[in-house]
């Protein structure tokens, strides 16, 4: 066969439709251990309106919906729950296992099961797992909350109620609406291979529910009902005993003798969230690998900020600032500054002895690469990466602190032993130019 018609096999085989027959055998045979592709069907590309091709298209389509009827879902050993904490805005996951825990959550230790170890999701990272189906989520009751304070290892999820993406989505963007966009981004970036976790995330210091905590909510329950019980009681004395000897000419007086001391104290608003003027960073972002730690994680490549332009304006020079600040100097990157100017003193000192221009030529190249090794970097090192979210488009801005002068006494160390000179800057002072 030669190369033009394997080329054409390519496209014809491309071209045609799922035999969606082959797929139900498949599922008759229960062999799930298979992976391979059912074989494809022929496709007719013109109508000619015959029974035997209404007959073909009928039965493909019952066929298809057959398919669709099957039964779907996983194998008991991949089963994967996790129970979201309303009181903790955050999911745990009591067995957690998988490939996914490698680089997502926080380790949890029962003190109660010594033998299993549970792991905490922030909403994010829990819709990311729900979107995905791999994880089915659960709401806490009573039941659970004596679960986790027990020493028994295994419990029934099926008990509790199952919450859905969609009710998923209200409960976790309902507190925090900045979180759709922050999934968007980290979605995105998950999906790209890279490994993403939120700024500065700490260990929960105990479990989100104790006996003394349930014992506290036991005692203000029945407070509660007290005072409601002598409201009601007080609000009856006054309607039978004050209100059928007055008369009344218009509501307001009315009004002005049925008010009543209350049973309890007037209900305080409950303190809002105070509004962060101020941005933050989100997310440390490291390149894709298999030898990351989440016990002891390297420095991050990256960290990011996620910037809704539809709310707020694009950060401006002094916030950007304060984000460096908050950053800090990644080891990562001074590491790769330090090695630059290694490799740069090395190729000096074994640099083969040459006729004077060549040398000269040498060093000004190295020196040139340096130079713009540390430009590129920035005089501190310091970067941040801004996602700015538009409708649902996502685009990245990397800002790095470069100082164009090198006035840097480190810096003016390092390229003045590749090359001596007073001013290593690439900016000029207006009394030089003229």
């Amino acid at each position: 066969m030669s190369e033009d018609d394997t080329h054409n096999w390519e496209e014809e085989f491309e071209d045609e439709v799922q035999d969606w027959k082959a797929l139900n055998s498949r599922f008759a045979s229960l062999n799930l251990a298979d992976e391979s592709i059912p074989k494809r069907s022929d496709k007719d590309f013109d109508v000619d309106h015959t029974s035997v091709q209404s007959y073909a298209l009928q039965e493909a389509r019952r066929q298809m919906f057959l398919a669709l009827d099957h039964i779907r879902g996983h194998h008991e050993k991949l089963f994967l729950a996790g129970v979201w904490i309303e009181s903790e805005e955050m999911t745990l996951v009591p067995h957690a296992k998988g490939n996914f825990f490698k680089d997502m959550g926080i380790p949890h230790n029962f003190d109660c099961k010594p033998k299993l170890q549970g792991c905490w999701l922030t909403p994010v990272e829990t819709i990311y797992l729900v979107e995905r189906g791999s994880l089915l989520l659960y709401l806490s009751d009573t039941s659970f909350e004596n679960y986790l304070v027990s020493d028994e290892a295994n419990f029934d999820f099926t008990s509790l109620k199952q919450i859905s993406l969609s009710q998923l989505y209200a409960i976790a963007f309902a507190t925090d609406p900045s979180l759709h966009d922050k999934y968007q981004v980290y979605s995105l970036l998950k999906r790209l291979g890279y490994i993403v976790r939120p700024f500065g995330q700490r260990l929960p210091q105990q479990l989100p529910i104790s006996n003394k905590d349930r014992r506290k909510s036991s005692f203000i329950s029945n407070v509660w009902h007290t005072l409601a019980f002598l409201g009601h009681t007080y609000r009856n004395v006054i309607h039978n005993h004050a209100l059928g000897s007055l008369n009344f000419f218009n509501y307001r007086l009315m009004f002005k003798e049925i008010q009543y001391i209350p049973a309890r104290l007037p209900l305080e608003p409950c303190p809002e969230k105070p509004v962060a003027s101020e941005l933050s960073l989100d997310f440390e972002i490291w390149k894709p690998s298999t030898n990351f730690r989440k016990k002891d994680p390297p420095p991050s490549h990256y960290q990011l900020c996620v910037v809704n332009i539809q709310e707020q304006k694009f950060p401006c020079f002094t916030e950007i600032v304060k984000l460096w600040k908050q950053a800090g100097i990644p080891a990562a990157k001074v590491q790769a500054i330090t090695s630059n100017n290694s490799t740069a003193k090395n190729k000096r000192n074994v640099m083969p002895e040459k006729k004077k221009a060549s040398v000269l030529l040498n060093l000004a190249i190295t020196y040139t690469r340096v130079r713009d090794a540390k430009l590129k970097q920035g005089s501190s090192g310091r970067a941040i990466v801004i996602a700015a979210v538009d409708n649902g488009i996502v685009n990245f801005s990397s800002f790095g602190e470069t100082e164009f002068r090198l006035t840097t006494t480190d810096f003016n160390k390092d390229l003045s032993c590749v090359m001596p000179q007073t001013d290593h800057g690439i900016v000029h002072l207006e009394e030089t130019m003229i």
